[in-house]
């Protein structure tokens, strides 16, 4: 798969979950609570 391949199937995967038209201040909120507690696992040795 090329970069231009892999953009695509990107593109299509945000729209099938409507990131598309998502607001991207929560998306962003979203990703960095995700972050945290993947951190907070990792410090805690967590998988």
């Amino acid at each position: 798969m090329n970069l231009s391949e892999a953009t695509k199937h990107i593109k299509q995967w945000a729209k099938d979950r409507n990131l598309d038209t998502a607001n991207p201040n929560k998306q962003m909120l979203k990703l960095g609570k995700e972050l945290g507690e993947l951190c907070q696992g990792m410090v805690k040795g967590g998988s």
